[in-house]
């Protein structure tokens, strides 16, 4: 899915959606959402 799309369904902005995943993968230490749906599709 994309931002926008993510963002429709949420009801917010497609850079807030962006904001979040950006701090999630951070947190997470990985680069990117393949890396993240990788490593919480393992666990």
């Amino acid at each position: 899915m994309t931002n926008k799309q993510i963002g429709r369904l949420l009801g917010i902005s497609p850079h807030t959606v962006r904001d979040h995943i950006s701090s999630v993968t951070n947190k997470l230490g990985v680069t990117n959402r393949i890396e993240l749906i990788l490593l919480l599709s393992t666990k």
